[in-house]
């Protein structure tokens, strides 16, 4: 058996989603493959275009994290969640949603 050394369980999943920066610079497509209490898991063709701090919208109920990346594999990017979106931010980040991705 492999010894998981993560701080938190992961669980699978398979949600749409957007990265996103408030410069609108980012606004890219993802899957959420796997999220725990302090990170996730996205899918991505864009991944090595993901700025280092992103928000993460999560389409299925409009939630939005403030994230850093931590780790780029092909075609994938390993969020740490460090918080929800400020209000001023959220405003922001859901006009974006608005627009096409790139």
């Amino acid at each position: 058996m492999v010894d998981n050394k993560r701080a938190h369980p992961r669980f699978p999943t398979r949600l749409d989603g957007r990265l996103l920066s408030l410069d609108g610079r980012c606004n890219y497509t993802c899957v959420i493959t796997d999220v725990s209490e302090g990170g996730a898991r996205v899918r991505t063709a864009e991944f090595g275009l993901v700025p280092s701090k992103v928000f993460l919208f999560v389409a299925k109920n409009a939630d939005i994290f403030e994230c850093d990346v931590m780790w780029r594999r092909a075609g994938e990017v390993g969020l740490r969640l460090i918080d929800n979106a400020g209000r001023a931010n959220r405003k922001t980040l859901l006009g974006l949603c608005l627009l096409e991705p790139v």
